[in-house]
């Protein structure tokens, strides 16, 4: 059955029959497979306690899902762009009926929010640039938009360098 859901047929069972051959000869093996309707998802519904921008997040991340037979490959691949965006230290997905019908998917996301402020110190040193320091502050979900908040900024003895950027992990 994992073959079969892993393509989209999430209701799919198997049966086995066997028949013993005469003096220890033997065993014939019959599976039968009933692979039932492929789940179509329909909805995607991250859970109530994400904020605001987290949901935003997921549903932009997921969105290529809607409409399409699911496919547990797709769905991995989505899953660990949700989780490279840094705003989640847990995920979890499941596709459960949707409107009464088992050719419906609805595709729950559960999980956690990490925290979103990010404070690093770096001290060190280069065979070409000497001692250096820096700092580096990341504020994913700024104002529970979703978007990221980073900055950083480190001096050498070549000089001081830093950037300031506001991304949007929903795209």
């Amino acid at each position: 059955t994992s073959i079969c859901t892993a393509h989209g047929w999430l209701h799919a069972t198997t049966a086995a029959d066997y028949t013993l051959g005469k003096a220890g000869g033997t065993v014939d093996v019959v599976f039968r497979v009933d692979a039932g309707e492929r789940v179509r998802i329909t909805h995607i519904t991250p859970h109530e306690a994400f904020s605001r921008g987290a949901k935003r997040v997921l549903l932009a991340k997921f969105k290529p899902l809607t409409g399409h037979i699911y496919e547990a490959e797709e769905a991995d691949f989505l899953f660990k762009r949700a989780l490279d965006t840094g705003m989640f230290s847990l995920l979890d997905t499941k596709v459960l009926p949707d409107g009464g019908s088992m050719a419906e998917g609805n595709l729950r996301i559960t999980g956690e929010e990490a925290k979103p402020v990010t404070l690093g110190f770096e001290p060190g040193f280069d065979t070409f640039l000497g001692p250096q320091a820096g700092v580096t502050y990341k504020y994913t979900n700024w104002r529970d938009t979703g978007n990221t908040l980073a900055a950083e900024l480190s001096y050498s003895m070549a000089g001081p360098t830093g950037f300031v950027s506001l991304t949007n992990p929903a795209i």
